[in-house]
């Protein structure tokens, strides 16, 4: 049998402490913003044969920025969820995301002009 926590000390000790219950405990610590940024091309990388979906390579650092404390999990949850709100969107009125778009403003890098990121920081948050 395996098993899987990202909170052990949050187990019964009589879990955890008991032999043949957990014989060998593998520590995987939260990837680093190195980590978060290849992994965030990883899936630059996945859609970018996507036509619907636009995802520039400029948008991996920015969202390895916003996912610091996250494991490789919440950040697959995160990109996900992205992908589900904007295949929803892509469903609802253009009219409605045209003039998101027009009061969005924008950040001054820009990056707000790309619905994939507005999106990805709503995600984020929830999370």
């Amino acid at each position: 049998m395996v098993a899987s926590t990202n909170y052990l000390e949050r187990l019964d000790p009589g879990l955890t402490k008991r032999p043949s219950r957990f014989d060998r405990k593998y520590l995987f610590p939260l990837p680093n913003e190195q980590e978060r940024i290849l992994y965030a091309e990883y899936w630059h990388d996945k859609l970018k044969s996507k036509s619907t979906v636009e995802f520039p390579k400029k948008l991996c650092r920015p969202i390895a920025s916003i996912t610091d404390d996250f494991s490789f999990a919440y950040m697959q949850e995160a990109f996900v969820a992205t992908l589900l709100e904007l295949a929803r969107r892509q469903t609802d009125n253009l009219v409605e995301v045209v003039e998101e778009l027009r009061l969005s403003g924008g950040e001054k890098d820009g990056l707000d002009q790309y619905v994939f990121w507005r999106v990805m920081k709503k995600q984020v948050e929830i999370l």
